[in-house]
């Protein structure tokens, strides 16, 4: 079987994490996280198998990164040997839909270069969030008491809106209207319709993703019922701006946020 390889990708902090946690918790289906497979070069790759195989061979299942991972393998029956040859053989293995979740594929846009003409057959899943949400989650992740270090951090809320204008640059310029197969999930949709947003990707992948083992109400659990991923809530950014930083926000970002808009509801 030759599988569709698939990539999700987006501005960090716009729901990446929650749209591969549901679609690896198909059982025809996987979507690794973050772990750089079609990345220039192998050697992220190669360094995070070997922490995963690590990490698998001791049991430790909630390590970062591979705590929203490992529950998705087990659903699919793959170990880190699996991965790497899934990884270098697009006809390996039984799943219909394997590949990606990496944020990073749209912080630069030499990465979107490479990723569309080396691998302009694959099928992309944008993922798109309001960005005073988005913005808002840069803010708060990086006033944590121990911010983890990554793109989001971020020391201002102009740092913060400029970051996500590059994201969102880079992919509207780079990336939309150069491959045949890419579509774009606007996170609010999802969180309010998981099981609608599975048969739109269905559609998409021209396939259908077994969801047996999903709970889609909004909660992504495993068989046991146990929680595991819950989509961070819509309209958060009310916590952390006041009326005059939102307005703000909105003057900078309306026009790319109305190109996207068009995007997905008009066609262009």
């Amino acid at each position: 079987m030759q599988q569709k390889r698939v990539i999700i990708t987006g501005c960090p902090r716009s729901g990446t994490s929650a749209l591969s946690m549901l679609m690896s918790h198909a059982t025809n289906a996987f979507i690794c996280n973050e772990m750089g497979l079609y990345l220039p070069g192998s050697q992220e790759f190669n360094r995070k198998i070997r922490q995963l195989s690590n990490a698998w061979s001791k049991g430790v299942e909630k390590q970062p990164p591979f705590g929203v991972q490992t529950a998705g393998m087990k659903i699919s029956g793959l170990t880190p040997a699996n991965i790497v040859e899934y990884q270098k053989n697009e006809s390996y293995g039984d799943l219909e839909f394997f590949g990606d979740k990496h944020p990073q594929y749209c912080i630069n846009k030499p990465l979107l270069r490479h990723l569309r003409n080396k691998h302009s057959h694959f099928y992309y899943l944008i993922c798109y969030r309001d960005p005073l949400d988005t913005i808002a989650s840069f803010i708060r992740k990086s006033r944590a008491k121990d911010p983890q270090p990554g793109f989001w951090f971020c020391n201002s809320i102009h740092e913060a809106t400029n970051k996500w204008i590059q994201t969102i640059r880079n992919w509207t310029q780079e990336l939309y209207h150069h491959v045949p197969n890419i579509k774009i999930i606007k996170y609010e949709d999802y969180c309010y319709d998981a099981e609608k947003l599975i048969g739109e990707l269905s559609d998409f992948l021209g396939g259908k993703l077994d969801t047996l083992n999903t709970d889609t109400v909004g909660t992504f659990r495993q068989p046991a019922g146990s929680e595991i991923y819950y989509p961070v809530n819509v309209g958060a950014h009310k916590d952390i701006f006041g009326p005059k930083q939102i307005g703000t926000i909105r003057k900078r970002t309306s026009g790319l946020h109305e190109r996207v808009m068009k995007m997905i509801y008009g066609g262009s």
